[in-house]
Protein backbone atom coordinates (compact mmCIF):
# COMPACT_ATOMS: atom_id res chain seq x y z
CA UNK A 1 0.00 0.00 0.00
CA UNK A 2 0.98 3.51 -0.91
CA UNK A 3 -0.64 6.33 1.32
CA UNK A 4 -0.24 10.25 0.86
CA UNK A 5 -1.50 12.76 3.77
CA UNK A 6 0.78 15.68 3.88
CA UNK A 7 0.77 16.47 7.28
CA UNK A 8 -0.79 13.31 8.93
CA UNK A 9 1.52 10.74 7.38
CA UNK A 10 4.77 10.88 7.72
CA UNK A 11 6.76 11.42 4.51
CA UNK A 12 8.95 8.42 3.57
CA UNK A 13 7.72 6.19 6.29
CA UNK A 14 8.08 2.06 5.58
CA UNK A 15 6.21 0.16 7.44
CA UNK A 16 5.96 -4.05 7.87
CA UNK A 17 2.67 -4.22 8.76
CA UNK A 18 0.76 -6.51 6.29
CA UNK A 19 -2.88 -6.02 5.60
CA UNK A 20 -5.10 -6.98 2.80
CA UNK A 21 -7.76 -5.46 0.57
CA UNK A 22 -10.24 -6.37 3.06
CA UNK A 23 -8.81 -3.60 5.32
CA UNK A 24 -9.31 -0.76 3.35
CA UNK A 25 -13.10 -0.35 3.64
CA UNK A 26 -12.29 -0.47 7.62
CA UNK A 27 -9.28 1.94 7.53
CA UNK A 28 -11.36 4.58 4.71
CA UNK A 29 -14.23 4.51 7.18
CA UNK A 30 -11.55 5.70 10.34
CA UNK A 31 -10.09 8.17 8.44
CA UNK A 32 -13.63 9.59 7.39
CA UNK A 33 -14.59 9.30 11.37
CA UNK A 34 -16.83 6.60 10.46
CA UNK A 35 -18.01 3.63 11.68
CA UNK A 36 -16.95 0.68 9.46
CA UNK A 37 -20.15 -2.21 9.07
CA UNK A 38 -20.10 -5.07 11.84
CA UNK A 39 -19.15 -8.49 10.87
CA UNK A 40 -16.85 -7.67 8.19
CA UNK A 41 -13.24 -9.63 8.09
CA UNK A 42 -11.28 -6.19 8.07
CA UNK A 43 -9.75 -4.17 10.54
CA UNK A 44 -8.84 -0.20 10.14
CA UNK A 45 -4.90 0.17 9.28
CA UNK A 46 -5.53 3.71 10.41
CA UNK A 47 -2.96 3.54 13.35
CA UNK A 48 -0.16 1.90 11.09
CA UNK A 49 -0.48 4.76 8.53
CA UNK A 50 -0.33 7.32 11.46
CA UNK A 51 2.93 5.42 12.65
CA UNK A 52 1.64 4.04 16.03
CA UNK A 53 1.23 0.48 17.34
CA UNK A 54 -1.23 -1.40 15.09
CA UNK A 55 -3.41 -4.33 15.79
CA UNK A 56 -3.20 -7.01 13.08
CA UNK A 57 -4.64 -10.04 11.59
CA UNK A 58 -4.24 -13.17 13.80
CA UNK A 59 -3.97 -15.12 9.85
CA UNK A 60 -4.70 -14.18 6.39
CA UNK A 61 -6.79 -16.43 4.35
CA UNK A 62 -7.49 -16.36 0.15
CA UNK A 63 -8.79 -18.29 -2.10
CA UNK A 64 -8.00 -18.26 -5.97
CA UNK A 65 -10.15 -20.10 -8.44
CA UNK A 66 -8.47 -18.97 -11.89
CA UNK A 67 -5.90 -21.64 -13.42
CA UNK A 68 -7.25 -24.31 -10.72
CA UNK A 69 -8.52 -23.92 -7.10
CA UNK A 70 -5.71 -22.32 -4.57
CA UNK A 71 -5.86 -21.84 -0.90
CA UNK A 72 -3.57 -20.01 0.89
CA UNK A 73 -2.83 -18.95 4.78
CA UNK A 74 -0.35 -16.16 6.24
CA UNK A 75 -0.29 -16.23 9.62
CA UNK A 76 3.31 -14.36 10.90
CA UNK A 77 5.71 -15.51 8.09
CA UNK A 78 4.65 -18.47 7.35
CA UNK A 79 2.38 -18.65 4.46
CA UNK A 80 1.09 -22.31 3.67
CA UNK A 81 -0.37 -22.88 0.12
CA UNK A 82 -2.45 -26.03 -1.20
CA UNK A 83 -3.14 -26.38 -4.43
CA UNK A 84 -6.33 -28.16 -6.09
CA UNK A 85 -8.54 -28.61 -3.17
CA UNK A 86 -6.81 -31.61 -1.25
CA UNK A 87 -3.61 -31.41 -2.91
CA UNK A 88 -0.20 -31.40 -0.88
CA UNK A 89 0.39 -28.41 1.55
CA UNK A 90 3.53 -26.51 0.86
CA UNK A 91 5.17 -24.24 3.27
CA UNK A 92 7.25 -21.51 3.45
CA UNK A 93 9.36 -18.83 5.88
CA UNK A 94 8.68 -15.33 4.15
CA UNK A 95 11.40 -14.12 6.31
CA UNK A 96 14.14 -16.18 4.58
CA UNK A 97 12.54 -16.93 1.58
CA UNK A 98 10.29 -14.25 -0.22
CA UNK A 99 10.40 -16.46 -3.55
CA UNK A 100 8.65 -19.03 -2.09
CA UNK A 101 11.33 -21.95 -3.40
CA UNK A 102 12.05 -24.13 -0.32
CA UNK A 103 8.93 -25.77 0.82
CA UNK A 104 9.42 -26.57 4.39
CA UNK A 105 6.04 -28.54 5.13
CA UNK A 106 7.60 -31.99 6.09
CA UNK A 107 10.06 -29.90 8.55
CA UNK A 108 7.17 -28.50 10.71
CA UNK A 109 4.09 -30.99 10.35
CA UNK A 110 2.41 -29.45 13.62
CA UNK A 111 2.29 -26.00 12.09
CA UNK A 112 1.28 -27.54 8.89
CA UNK A 113 -1.88 -29.25 10.68
CA UNK A 114 -2.44 -25.67 12.14
CA UNK A 115 -2.65 -23.58 9.19
CA UNK A 116 -4.83 -26.59 7.07
CA UNK A 117 -7.13 -26.44 9.96
CA UNK A 118 -7.32 -22.55 8.97
CA UNK A 119 -8.22 -23.49 5.34
CA UNK A 120 -10.54 -26.03 6.56
CA UNK A 121 -12.53 -23.69 8.75
CA UNK A 122 -12.81 -20.54 6.37
CA UNK A 123 -13.55 -22.14 3.38
CA UNK A 124 -17.22 -21.38 2.36
CA UNK A 125 -18.82 -23.26 -0.30
CA UNK A 126 -20.60 -20.69 -2.77
CA UNK A 127 -22.44 -21.84 -6.05
CA UNK A 128 -20.76 -18.64 -7.79
CA UNK A 129 -17.38 -19.81 -7.01
CA UNK A 130 -17.33 -23.58 -6.94
CA UNK A 131 -14.49 -25.24 -6.22
CA UNK A 132 -12.92 -28.39 -7.49
CA UNK A 133 -14.96 -31.55 -7.26
CA UNK A 134 -12.74 -32.99 -5.22
CA UNK A 135 -12.07 -30.76 -2.41
CA UNK A 136 -13.51 -32.14 0.41
CA UNK A 137 -11.69 -30.56 3.46
CA UNK A 138 -9.62 -32.75 5.73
Amino acid sequence: MIARWPGTIKAGQVSQQIWALWDFLPTAAAIAGEEAPRNIDGISMLPALLGKRQAGHHFLYWEFHEGGYVQAVRMGNWKAVRRGGNGPVELYDLDTDLRESRDLALTKPALVRRLVAIMNREHVESDHWPTTSDFKPN
